[in-house]
C-alpha cells in the first residue's frame, strides 16, 4: 500500500430480511484497490428492527416490498456505520488514511426491494 497514491473503491450493497424478527438487513462492503491489487476491505451488516405496523404495510400478498427511499435511508445509515468501524479498526495503522467515501446511495438502491415471504 502506498499512502501517496490513489486507491480505487468497489462498493457492494445487499438488502435482506429476517422475517422472524421483522428486520431489514443491510450489508455493505468497501474494497480498496491499488495497482489492481486489494489493499483493504471492510464488510459489515446492520440490522434494523421494523415497527410491526410498518412491517405489515410493506406486505403485499406473498411479497414484502421495501420502498426505494426507505431502503436508501437504511443504506445511508449503514454506510455511516461502516465508515466509523473502518476508522476505528484502522486507527494507528497506515490504512487509517483510507477513507470510506460519501456515496449517493440512490445510485446503489435503484428500485424498491422486493422479497418473497
Amino acid at each position: 500500500y502506498s499512502p501517496n497514491k490513489p486507491a480505487e473503491i468497489e462498493i457492494e450493497l445487499e438488502l435482506g430480511l429476517n422475517t422472524d424478527f421483522q428486520a431489514v438487513i443491510v450489508r455493505i462492503g468497501f474494497n480498496f484497490i491499488q495497482k489492481k491489487k486489494p489493499i483493504a476491505k471492510i464488510d459489515a451488516a446492520c440490522t434494523f428492527s421494523i415497527n410491526p405496523n410498518s412491517w405489515q404495510e410493506f406486505i403485499h400478498g406473498n411479497k414484502l416490498i421495501l420502498p426505494k427511499s426507505f431502503a436508501a435511508h437504511l443504506a445511508a445509515i449503514a454506510t455511516s456505520t461502516v465508515r466509523g468501524i473502518f476508522h476505528a479498526k484502522t486507527e494507528n495503522t497506515i490504512f487509517n488514511g483510507l477513507l470510506v467515501p460519501l456515496i449517493n446511495v440512490t445510485e446503489q438502491v435503484s428500485k424498491d426491494g422486493e422479497f418473497d415471504l
